[in-house]
């Protein structure tokens, strides 16, 4: 797939700093997302995750470094990371309307008729089982219902990047299931999916790589099945078997 600038959707972190916390930094070498493939991303929490995440959906500015597509010098504006990416955050809010409303913005904004912006978002409701919800004043979803539809919004966008901050820690397993099965079809199209998560498991069970950071620093980007208790690296091994204490 190529992105709305032409280039070979492949993302690419260099020499990626953020500072000014004494918890989620980041001070980044390099770090790479490639289009359909889904990179989960472990670590502690307080490790620099969600702020890596919010670097790269344009969130925030880094102090130092640059974010690029591969086979593109010119560094990424954060104007243009919001328009390439979405995030879905852990804790989603919705704002004052119906579910199907709030899932019709984004197309809605981007220009998109009235009649094919309910179109598309119903068929993201459905995606993520909340079109029966379509008419419920999204104020009176419960969490898990929230995350859900934060997502159809996610994919209402349909942007080249999705960002996902601990996406499925709230639902239950059947729902976990299916939103796992929404993620692998996003990847699947060429999109650049990253997902951050406690869940090892989920890990190695959807991720084709695993990027491990602890105290902000990329300790090792692997293949999702060999970041495990028999990895080279000694944090890695620790983290993995529970014996990290942080």
């Amino acid at each position: 797939m190529q992105t709305k600038t032409g280039s070979m959707t492949t993302l690419e972190a260099h020499n990626l700093i953020k500072t000014g916390r004494e918890k989620n930094r980041i001070e980044l070498e390099h770090f790479v997302a490639s289009a359909g493939e889904i990179t989960t991303l472990i670590g502690p929490s307080g490790s620099g995750k969600s702020t890596l995440m919010r670097l790269l959906a344009g969130l925030e500015p880094p102090d130092a470094g640059h974010i690029a597509f591969a086979n593109n010098s010119d560094p990424l504006s954060q104007k243009q990371l919001q328009t390439y990416s979405t995030l879905v955050m852990q804790q989603p809010v919705a704002i004052k309307g119906t579910v199907l409303f709030n899932c019709m913005l984004a197309p809605l904004f981007k220009g998109i008729s009235k009649p094919d912006s309910k179109a598309i978002a119903m068929d993201c409701l459905r995606k993520v089982g909340l079109a029966d919800l379509a008419q419920v004043s999204a104020k009176k979803l419960s969490g898990g219902e929230l995350v859900r539809l934060a997502l159809a919004r996610a994919l209402a966008k349909d942007a080249d990047i999705l960002l996902l901050d601990e996406a499925t820690a709230n639902l239950d397993p059947s729902n976990i299931e299916r939103i796992e099965s929404v993620i692998k079809q996003e990847a699947a199209v060429g999109k650049i999916v990253l997902i951050v998560t406690h869940n090892l498991a989920q890990a190695q069970r959807i991720g084709n790589s695993t990027a491990f950071i602890y105290e902000g620093k990329l300790i090792c980007q692997d293949a999702s099945d060999a970041v495990n208790a028999e990895h080279s690296n000694e944090l890695v091994r620790d983290f993995v078997s529970g014996r990290l204490i942080y």
